[in-house]
């Protein structure tokens, strides 16, 4: 809570070595000052049951890309809580393809996020059963989810079961 940094960061960005095989499940990152959760080498993640929110700089979860030897695989955020940040995957081409990819986003609530999910240069994605509540302003300035091909193709996408609605028109 209210770390300087990221509340979370899972491998390094100078090793050649992904963390592997890594489950965060009900861990709370709220008010820091960087991302909530930063995995930045990794294969082989679960993200579960956490709740991230206030972040004060970039996202809630965050999959940039921070090298050529940089690893980003089979990544699966589920049945998280999110307030005013998503969740990023995006950043330079790694050197293969089969570096980044395989990410899925499941049974998520996002709420009173600009931009919930945003995917730039994926292999292999999957947006499943996911609320996002907005506001009025902020569903007129970002879509919901925001799928970005630039350097490499972008491909292997299911997105389905989502529901995205206006927030105010369920509060009491």
């Amino acid at each position: 809570l209210n770390a300087q940094g990221a509340g979370f960061r899972i491998g390094a960005t100078k090793s050649p070595h992904p963390a592997r095989n890594v489950t965060l499940r009900d861990c709370r990152a709220v008010g820091n000052f960087q991302n909530g959760i930063a995995p930045t080498l990794v294969d082989t993640f679960l993200m579960e049951g956490c709740y991230v929110a206030d972040t004060e700089l970039v996202v809630s979860v965050d999959f940039e890309t921070h090298g050529p030897m940089d690893v980003k695989r089979n990544c699966t955020v589920r049945d998280c809580k999110f307030e005013g940040q998503g969740v990023n995957w995006l950043g330079p081409v790694p050197n293969d393809s089969e570096q980044y990819r395989n990410l899925t986003i499941e049974n998520c609530t996002f709420v009173d996020v600009e931009r919930p999910i945003n995917i730039r240069n994926i292999r292999g994605c999957r947006i499943v059963n996911n609320t996002i509540l907005r506001t009025d302003s902020s569903l007129d300035s970002n879509p919901s989810i925001y799928i970005i091909p630039k350097e490499i193709s972008t491909q292997g996408i299911v997105i389905t079961g989502n529901e995205i609605r206006d927030r105010t028109s369920t509060l009491s």
